[in-house]
Formats: structure tokens, C-alpha cells, sequence
């Protein structure tokens, strides 16, 4: 059964299998860590345009 599987693909085959787990999980932390940022940038936002309608309302 061994023989069986190591004959179906060829070496760059088994290569591509090999790398696609650990691209899956490189790209799951990318996007995580990508929107992480996203959400820090829109909290730095609402928090300026919330001290610019302080200043420009009077409140």
C-alpha cells in the first residue's frame, strides 16, 4: 500500500501536497494579524473624527 501512494505523484507532486498545509496556515496568520491592524486603524479614526466634532460643535 505504501508503494501504491508514493507512486501516484511525482517528486514535484508530493512537493506541492507537502506545501500547501503550511501556506494555508501562513496565510490564515497574515490575514489575521492584516486585520487586526484593520480594526486598530478604524478605532484610531472614529476616536479623531469624534475629537474633531468635539472641537468643530463645541461639545
Amino acid at each position: 500500500m505504501n508503494e501504491f501512494f508514493r507512486n501516484t505523484l511525482g517528486f514535484w507532486g508530493w512537493l506541492a501536497v507537502g506545501l500547501v498545509p503550511p501556506a494555508i496556515f501562513a496565510l490564515y496568520f497574515l490575514k489575521l494579524k492584516r486585520t487586526r491592524g484593520i480594526n486598530r486603524d478604524r478605532r484610531k479614526l472614529a476616536a479623531q473624527r469624534e475629537r474633531l466634532a468635539g472641537v468643530l460643535y463645541g461639545q
